[in-house]
């Protein structure tokens, strides 16, 4: 199987194990700004405007911040979304 969905240094957060994407609170990008300069990207995230570097809860830090692609960090684990999406852990579905 696929690690990832997209072509990001890191792991889908839909593809992250259940005990993990349970941990991770809801998250919702509404304005994502990139570039060549790291200094000038920024992301606004459940109403926060954000850096590289810069945490958006207690547990969750924003590594990186590319063209399409948001890299965070929860514990050890990297992960990412695609630029203004939403994510909010739902129950996998039962047939």
């Amino acid at each position: 199987p696929k690690v990832t969905e997209h072509a990001a240094p890191a792991r889908d957060i839909r593809t992250l194990d259940e005990m993990l994407q349970r941990q991770i609170p809801p998250l919702r990008f509404e304005a994502h700004v990139y570039a060549s300069d790291p200094a000038q990207r920024w992301v606004k995230v459940n109403g926060k405007d954000l850096q590289e570097g810069q945490w958006v809860t207690a547990d969750i830090q924003i590594k990186e911040i590319t063209a399409n692609y948001v890299m965070m960090q929860t514990g050890r684990q990297l992960f990412s979304m695609e630029a203004l999406t939403d994510w909010s852990y739902r129950l996998p579905s039962q047939r």
